[in-house]
């Protein structure tokens, strides 16, 4: 199997599966896996699992002795899904009014609840494109994700989206004399541009809108 597919064979079932069983290593064995290089689903297949990450697909009859069964009878085993385009810490349609009345901390709660419950569907993956806060909610989520204090999908992607003044990122809907925290970082000319720039990756953006 192609080794890209291999490394990115992760699902819930596995997520899941690693929760319940504290072995460093175990079979996972479905009724069927789908691998993304097959044309149909294969049904003696069992996934190989070495300290939380997949090393190998081997046919169920040769699972090495040394490995914990973990018995999935009645499911059926996918690559993780990939959420390209998302904003987890918009919980609101007028978000960019709701952004001034909710503290990053309420909207970063809400987007670790969000964010489980895409895991749950499948979701193994998501790229914020930007969101609605202030600070730096989803790189926080994404810290405490990767140091294992909560079980969350992997997060790329961008903690605010730049723009000019008055584009789309600027609260410019307020009189002149209000001062108001934009939910974007508003930069106008290369300069203050570079700076945002800087500011986004400094505090954990891998990703620049």
């Amino acid at each position: 199997m192609n080794r890209l597919v291999v490394n990115a064979f992760v699902g819930l079932a596995l997520l899941g599966c690693h929760l319940v069983s504290h072995a460093e290593r175990y079979a996972l064995v479905p009724d069927q896996v789908i691998d993304g290089v097959q044309e149909t689903a294969q049904g003696d297949i069992a996934v190989l699992v070495e300290d939380a990450r997949i090393v190998g697909l081997v046919a169920k009859g040769d699972i090495p002795a040394d490995y914990e069964h973990v018995d999935l009878q009645g499911m059926t085993l996918m690559p993780g899904m990939i959420n390209a385009h998302e904003h987890p810490l918009l919980y609101d349609d007028n978000y960019q009014t709701a952004h001034l009345t909710a503290s990053s901390a309420y909207k970063a709660l809400l987007g670790l609840a969000a964010m489980q419950r895409w895991l749950a569907h499948g979701w193994t993956t998501i790229r914020v494109m930007g969101d609605g806060d202030v600070f730096y909610g989803n790189q926080d989520l994404q810290r405490v994700f990767s140091e294992g204090v909560f079980v969350g999908p992997r997060i790329t992607g961008a903690a605010h989206y730049i723009s000019i003044t008055g584009g789309g990122g600027d609260i410019n809907y307020g009189s002149p004399e209000q001062t108001l925290i934009a939910d974007g970082l508003i930069a106008d000319g290369p300069v203050e541009i570079r700076k945002a720039i800087r500011n986004e990756i400094k505090y954990g953006s891998d990703w620049i809108k």
